[in-house]
């Protein structure tokens, strides 16, 4: 990412050791005979402070991130998708996580990296249509048929 190479550049002139953890959207391919149900399991996460054992969620960095992920799952709603399971903002830096479905190419979810419990979902009908779309996508989410 642009970030990522940023933050190379200037450690590298004091030889800092650093690990970056970098951004990008990798296509997941779902084709007819996958277990869509396995998406609406989502709904069993638990969304919480990180010193339960139960939460399998924590909190989003800060809530400018919230912010990010609420702009971008309201912006696929205004343009068409679905909100399949989750969507919905906690107190504080918290997130339910989300399944969005009926997505298309001008949602900012396409575009961008959310850096949010969003996986968003689309649909297609020939496998030569997802290859395109998942070449062509800078920053695509999940596909799925």
């Amino acid at each position: 990412t642009n970030v990522g190479k940023l933050l190379m550049q200037q450690c590298s002139s004091t030889l800092k050791k650093i690990s970056l953890e970098l951004g990008g959207n990798a296509p997941f391919i779902a084709f007819d005979d996958a277990n869509v149900e396995a998406a609406v399991e989502v709904s069993g996460f638990k969304v919480g402070s990180g010193f339960d054992p139960q939460t399998t969620h924590g909190p989003l960095i800060n809530a400018k991130a919230v912010d990010k992920v609420t702009r971008h799952i309201e912006d696929a709603v205004a343009k068409g998708a679905e909100i399949l399971v989750g969507g919905v903002r906690r107190n504080g830096n918290y997130f339910d996580p989300t399944v969005l479905t009926g997505m298309s190419a001008d949602m900012i979810v396409t575009n961008e990296e959310t850096f949010g419990p969003v996986a968003a979902l689309y649909k297609f009908d020939k496998d030569e249509e997802v290859i395109k779309l998942a070449n062509n996508s800078q920053m695509l989410a999940d596909v799925g048929k």
